[in-house]
């Protein structure tokens, strides 16, 4: 959003319009190009014209001063966007740019008194504005040209750089196929933020790296890709699996879904491969080597990964160097990227060096058998006939988005040994339903149905391919996911208009949990329930026998399966208050004495309760 505003200024600018940034006013505007007067219509004829037509008027271009001074303000948007970011470097070097475009402005040496009040009253203003970033412009302007002032400024951006020089440049490691790991001034500031603020992360990451960091070279090497980027996937993701940034780049090396398929990477509802150790790994050495073949320098693919290739170019062709450690113009992240990388690398390199406790590489990740399954299973019935938690059968298949596998041919990994015995249990397993067809009515959202059937908006859309959640119509038949719920029968159930059966089919949790059976009160819903025996409606139904919609009645009896070890009694059960509700009238509708209904909320105040307040009832 912020270069599309800083485009649409620069357009704005370079014919006049000006810009406003919140109440920033820019400076004057430039003059309009003068009008062309047309040429009078020939009257038709049979025969060619030979006639040339002459302009009576004449198009004004844009002198050089009007197209320096454009580019000047351009430049003085960044600096404005820079400043509100907290970039003082990026706010510094726009500055430099400013003056250095000022300065040619100045040579030009040819202004009306019209352009010689715009040149000074914009440069009046930079001063002004952003007199805190270098005091001394103020007196230089008064003193010496703006080629001084050009200088000064450039002086301040190249100090951040100063210290990557040679003389302060050590490297670390540098073998054949390898990215060279150095340090220098700006690494060095990294090392010790990891040391001090983030000193709990990089212990954490150093952990983690111990269960991968076999997987990892191991796929790197083979892709011919520096085994180094290792630390890359430390610094993005702390190599969780499940890691989401607030851009929703997911996984282990934080792909964006358009970039995770481009590299062969699938994401529908039922799996999202950025999340598989292995596929996500073989995909991000793919991406490298194809910023590779672009650059041809493994610190600008680093740069890349972060920044995109078209932001490093832009920066490339700017500046005209492809050192990173030059580059000026790249974001203030990525200025920061590398050194963080570097600093990683180092620090895993020797960690008892800097005060860290090493983990030795875990036997590498993935040694598991497989077995293909062709229709939808729930993991938890899986997980129960293999022997093992339902948890361990999730770590080695973290693709995996549901309580169930697809309802197509999906390869399930399995630890070892436990294939043949799914192999021959398999047949006896109850088929999970893949989905529920809905027939669309007058007035229906895709939201709307999303709420009514659990599920997400962008799994139904995904499910029927949907270019457009806007854009469904009456009578559509819409496929409703239906992963989890695998207690209902095998095959597809039909809704129409939103009615639809009970199923039969009930879980046995026997091994696990144990069963207790309620009884519903007037005004009970399934939420409160739910929220009784800290569960979750959905599971109720399942347990029941229920579908969506389906309405519960007093004296009705529910089985509730409760983890082992808690019985009826011990359970604790809540009641959400609700408007006009009162420590009376709850003690009354569940039979309890107000007296024991006091004393198991002993810090509420019985005499002020309000909607939404939680009430123990057991």
């Amino acid at each position: 959003m912020r270069s599309i505003g800083i485009l649409f200024c620069a357009i704005a600018l370079v014919f006049g319009t000006g810009c406003v940034s919140g109440n920033r006013e820019l400076l004057k505007e430039t003059a309009p190009l003068a009008p062309v007067e047309q040429p009078k219509p020939q009257e038709e004829t049979d025969e060619l014209s030979t006639e040339i037509i002459e302009l009576t008027g004449s198009i004004e271009l844009e002198s050089p001063f009007d197209q320096f001074l454009s580019q000047a303000k351009v430049h003085y948007v960044d600096a404005v966007f820079a400043r509100d970011d907290g970039d003082s470097l990026e706010v510094e070097f726009q500055l430099s740019i400013i003056f250095d475009i000022l300065a040619r402005i100045e040579s030009y040496n040819n202004m009306d008194q019209i352009q010689y009040e715009q040149f000074t009253g914009f440069t009046d203003r930079i001063i002004r504005e952003f007199e805190e970033y270098a005091p001394q412009m103020r007196e230089l302007h008064e003193k010496f040209t703006l080629s001084d002032l050009q200088e000064a400024m450039q002086s301040l951006t190249d100090d951040y750089f100063a210290d990557d020089g040679s003389k302060d440049y050590i490297v670390l490691e540098d073998r054949d196929g390898h990215v060279p790991i150095i340090i220098n001034n700006r690494v060095e500031t990294a090392i010790k933020m990891f040391q001090t603020k983030r000193r709990g992360d990089m212990q954490s990451w150093i952990v983690t790296k111990a269960f991968y960091e076999r997987l990892f070279r191991k796929i790197l090497r083979e892709h011919q890709v520096p085994e180094e980027f290792i630390y890359l996937s430390m610094l993005e993701s702390e190599m969780k699996t499940d890691a989401r940034s607030y851009m929703n780049a997911i996984g282990q090396w934080q792909f964006m879904d358009y970039t995770a398929k481009s590299f062969g990477l699938k994401i529908d509802y039922w799996v999202d491969e950025r999340r598989d150790p292995i596929k996500a790994t073989e995909a991000a050495a793919r991406y490298l080597l194809y910023l590779y073949e672009e650059f041809n320098d493994w610190y600008l693919v680093m740069a890349a990964f972060n920044a995109g290739e078209g932001r490093v170019g832009r920066s490339i062709g700017y500046e005209h160097t492809r050192d990173y450690w030059k580059m000026k113009t790249l974001p203030r992240a990525t200025r920061g990227y590398v050194p963080n990388i570097m600093a990683v690398a180092a620090i895993c390199m020797e960690p008892e060096k800097y005060g860290f406790v090493d983990h030795k590489p875990k036997p590498i990740w993935g040694d598991f058998d497989t077995l293909t399954i062709r229709q939808s299973y729930e993991l938890e019935k899986i997980a129960r006939v293999c022997g093992i938690t339902f948890n361990k059968l999730k770590e080695i298949n973290p693709e995996l988005r549901k309580l169930s596998t697809p309802a197509y041919s999906y390869v399930l990994r399995l630890p070892k040994g436990k294939r043949s015995v799914l192999q021959q249990e398999l047949h006896a397993l109850e088929v999970s339903p893949s989905t529920l067809v809905y027939k669309v009515k007058a007035g229906d959202t895709v939201s709307e149905i999303s709420i009514k059937y659990g599920v997400s908006v962008e799994d139904i859309v995904r499910a029927n391919k949907l270019k457009n959640k806007s854009q469904i119509f009456v009578g559509q038949t819409l496929n409703i996911p239906q992963a989890g719920s695998s207690y209902l029968t095998a095959g597809n159930t039909y809704a129409d208009n939103g009615s639809v059966s009970s199923v039969s089919g009930k879980p046995d949790l026997s091994a696990s949990h144990r069963k207790i059976i309620y009884v519903v009160k007037p005004g009970d819903t399934l939420g409160d329930i739910a929220e009784r025996y800290d569960t979750r409606a959905s599971r109720i139904r399942v347990w029941n026998g229920l579908v969506y919609g389906e309405f519960i009645h007093p004296n009705q009896k529910l089985n509730i399966w409760v983890p082992k070890g808690d019985s009826y009694q011990t359970v604790k059960q809540y009641y959400t208050v609700k408007a006009g509700d009162s420590f009376e009238k709850i003690a009354q509708r569940y039979n309890i004495p107000v007296n024991e209904l006091k004393k198991l909320n002993p810090s509420i105040n019985y005499s002020k309760i309000y909607p939404g307040d939680k009430i123990r009832i057991q």
